[in-house]
């Protein structure tokens, strides 16, 4: 018996970490490289993809599913090992991981694993002042075997598209006037406030030549703490400076809850916007431990009592980010919320969550919505046609929405398809109200 589950990449978009506004699927960002690849692997097969830059991404046969690598010259593989323990690493991908702890259903939280997301990160080679390349590779499609109570499930083919990252080697850079001295310009401090870099934080170069991306020191005004500030391929994230090359999760999390809550509460941010937000830190959290998740949440009612409704970093980013959002997020939950509507029988779930009784008009208010969308320039995410987007979208919810009735769909999707209703409601309250 083989378990098969097919995703389109724009129902599980929310399903990756939010990225800055605008932005591309596969963006590189300031002097930085961007390659997007895909590709199909199957049986006891490898898969190698040649990238730019004399690197490859290898998909190399495990005993339950395949390792992820990125090689160089198709023999050093640039991923860190990482510390060793019972963690599962994300360029590990096993059948396992999507199926419960007795192997009798799908993994519904109990197995703490990466799902259909993965992200890690490499060392390019060649001078690159340590900053990393950056991995996010998207499961679109994967089969799985071995699923008797008691066995341990194997992964037997696999679809996937990924986007490899990686900072310009010196000899790429291009040298501008006073590149070489350390304080930044006013029209570069401009982009990296705009990007989400707080006031709050005085900018200093940490080596010449002065540079848009990789990690720099900032100044912390307030205590005076040593943070690196790194470009991860989407946006600038700030974190504690301790010697890794890794942003910290938890911090990001705190960010977005109290952006969500503040931004609420100040009224800068409309209802479905600030649901929008905290669906982004509920599927970020998604699986963690009961510790972890308290110790986050005390630091984000902490960061929350301290923060004003003018703060820098508040207002930056939602003024950024608030264009991309509609293009983005908002567009993938209208067309679930569309969908669902327009299926002869909806499934029982839904019936039982919506709250609206005009279907038909809700459609056409979506539907307008989503035409002065496409009409505007603005683009889907993933970057390609607004028809694909929607097309693909309304057949992934078509397929999955009525396995949360039976308890089968895959975690993230679980999430995502009602989250999705109560959004998509809260905007078109909001649209009623304009």
């Amino acid at each position: 018996m083989i378990w098969r589950v097919v995703l389109s990449f724009a129902v599980i978009a929310l399903l990756a970490r939010v990225h800055a506004a605008g932005q591309e699927a596969c963006v590189g960002g300031p002097g930085r490289h961007a390659q997007s690849v895909g590709g199909e692997v199957k049986g006891e097969n490898d898969l190698s993809i040649r990238v730019a830059n004399g690197l490859s991404l290898v998909l190399q046969r495990s005993s339950h599913g395949w390792r992820v690598s990125v090689l160089e010259r198709e023999s050093n593989d640039l991923v860190p090992a990482g510390p060793s323990g019972p963690d599962i690493k994300p360029r590990d991908i096993e059948g396992w991981h999507f199926r419960n702890a007795d192997n009798t259903g799908p993994n519904s939280g109990e197995i703490n694993a990466p799902q259909l997301v993965r992200r890690f990160s490499f060392v390019p080679p060649g001078e690159t002042h340590g900053t990393t390349g950056t991995v996010a590779l998207v499961i679109s499609e994967f089969g799985l075997a071995n699923l008797a109570p008691g066995q341990r499930a194997s992964m037997v083919d696999l679809r996937f598209d990924a986007c490899l990252t990686w900072p310009l080697a010196e000899a790429e850079v291009p040298v501008e006037p006073g590149a070489a001295n350390l304080e930044f310009l006013p029209e570069e401090i401009e982009v990296m406030r705009a990007c989400g870099v707080s006031e709050e934080y005085s900018l200093v170069a940490r080596f010449p030549l002065r540079l848009l991306a990789g990690d720099l020191i900032v100044l912390e005004a307030a205590n005076g703490s040593l943070r690196s500030l790194h470009w991860d391929g989407a946006g600038f994230v700030v974190h504690h400076h301790r010697g890794s090359r890794l942003p910290t999760q938890d911090e990001s999390v705190v960010l977005l809850y109290v952006i969500a809550a503040k931004g609420a509460e100040c009224g800068l941010l409309r209802p479905w916007e600030a649901a929008n937000v905290q669906a982004m830190v509920d599927q970020e959290t998604l699986g963690w431990e009961d510790s972890r998740s308290r110790s986050v949440e005390a630091a984000s009612r902490n960061r929350l009592a301290e923060t004003l409704c003018d703060a820098s970093f508040l207002t930056a980013w939602i003024e950024g980010a608030r264009a991309g959002m509609e293009a983005e997020y908002l567009s993938l939950h209208l067309v679930v919320y569309r969908t669902l509507l327009s299926m002869p029988a909806p499934p029982a779930w839904f019936s039982d969550t919506v709250t609206r009784t005009n279907a038909e008009a809700d459609i056409a208010v979506i539907s307008e919505k989503l035409t002065a969308l496409e009409a505007s320039g603005a683009r889907p995410d993933g970057g390609g046609p607004w028809t694909e987007f929607v097309s693909t979208t309304s057949a992934a919810v078509e397929r999955f929405a009525p396995l949360l009735d039976e308890g089968e769909a895959p975690p993230d999707v679980a999430f995502l398809l009602p989250r999705s209703v109560v959004i998509a409601e809260l905007w078109l309250a909001d649209n009623e109200l304009d």
